[in-house]
């Protein structure tokens, strides 16, 4: 199915507010519109009185949700400032090695591999052994390359590709670089 040294794993990284999650929520549309089984697991923001509060967990193929960090979790790695909820990013590591072995899911999104998500050894080993595996992984890596090794890792793999996007970049910048990806991962996958 797979041929060694492909390209097989997409990120996307780039400033705060330049639509990351957002692009790869459009890949993820096209992959399922054509059939595909994508799982993975998604940080999105979480506002509350019109300010970020913190950063949620979900689960694409449960549902399921936990809480990533934010500024009311009371111990854990600060980043900035929030606190790292352990026990929920650890469970996330768990969802993502589930996924890994089921072979009913195609796609894999980590969205996202950045300073908070590497607090866990756990993350960090399913996340490379995912990059390692033969099922295409898409998602959004950290612009700060030096925050992490596994940070590091990712830009380095050759069967690695990761696509900056700038904040203020047109929708039809958005839309090429997420048509580009679903079509590299439908040659992939043998369905194209």
């Amino acid at each position: 199915m797979f041929k060694a040294f492909r390209t097989k794993n997409f990120f996307v990284t780039g400033p705060p507010g330049a639509g990351k999650s957002r692009l790869i929520q459009k890949v993820i549309e096209f992959l399922q519109r054509d059939g595909f089984k994508v799982s993975g697991i998604t940080c999105p923001e979480v506002r509350r009185h019109g300010r970020r509060w913190g950063f949620k967990i979900i689960n694409l193929a449960t549902k399921e949700e936990g809480i990533l960090a934010s500024v009311d979790v009371p111990e854990g790695p600060r980043v900035s400032k929030y606190r790292v909820n352990m026990k929920d990013l650890e469970r996330a590591a768990e969802w993502l090695r589930q996924m890994l072995n089921n072979p009913e899911f195609h796609v894999i999104v980590v969205d996202e591999i950045g300073k908070m998500e590497c607090f866990s050894q756990k993350f960090c080993t399913v996340v490379r052994n995912l990059l390692n595996s033969e099922k295409p992984v898409i998602g959004v890596v950290s612009m700060k390359r030096s925050a992490h090794p596994l940070i590091a890792h990712v830009y380095q793999r050759a069967d690695t590709k990761v696509y900056f996007l700038p904040r203020g970049a047109s929708n039809e910048y958005r839309e090429r670089i997420a048509r580009e990806i679903y079509s590299n991962i439908k040659k992939i996958l043998h369905k194209d």
